[in-house]
This record gives C-alpha cells, structure tokens and sequence, in this order.
C-alpha cells in the first residue's frame, strides 16, 4: 500500500518550491496559435513522458490535448481572459506507487 501521507507531503514541499506559475506564460498569446503549437508539441511531450515513467517504474498517463473550448473557457474563467497563463495544453502524467519513484521522476524532469 502507498504511503500517501508521506507523498502528499512530498508533493506540498514540491509545489511551495516550485510555486513560481505566475511568472510563466506562453509566447503565443493568439489561442489559434497557441493551440496549433500544444498539438505540435504533444507527442514529444507524450514521448519524453513515457521514458521518464519507464525509468522509474511508473505508468504513463497520456491524453490528448485539451480542448480548445476548454482553453478559451480556462483563461476566460482563471485568468482574466489572459490565454498565455494557460500552461496545460499539451498534456501527460505519470503515477506512481512510493516516494522515492516520485522523487526520480522530478529529478529526470527538473
């Protein structure tokens, strides 16, 4: 059985660290645009999310891209309007069992 309290805590010491999403944005602020270049760049990030969960022995999640409309709804609804702060377009995951499977993901990732 998963320890989740020790991977929740973990992960909140993670996100206090890298806590800095309001100073990222996306080049493209045209949703057209945007949006061309997340489908684009999809199965690189599938790809590269695929070898990490196989180093680690994790599972690879991968959906496609986020809609379009749910873009324009996110930004419309999160961000003032403002497409550039939407930063999950193109997406993946991996899951993991333990902590130390989490923790060789973010260090093959950062």
């Amino acid at each position: 059985e998963p320890d989740y309290e020790s991977m929740h805590l973990h992960l909140a010491a993670l996100a206090d660290e890298y806590n800095s999403a309001e100073d990222l944005h996306q080049v493209d602020d045209n949703l057209a645009e945007l949006y061309a270049h997340a489908c684009e760049c999809n199965k690189v990030v599938q790809e590269e999310v695929k070898a990490i969960a196989q180093q680690v022995g994790g599972v690879s999640l991968l959906p496609s891209v986020k809609r379009i409309g749910r873009v324009f709804e996110k930004a419309t609804l999160c961000y003032d309007g403002d497409i550039t702060r939407v930063l999950d377009v193109a997406r993946a995951a991996i899951e993991v069992k333990s902590v130390d499977q989490l923790r060789r993901c973010v260090e093959l990732i950062v």
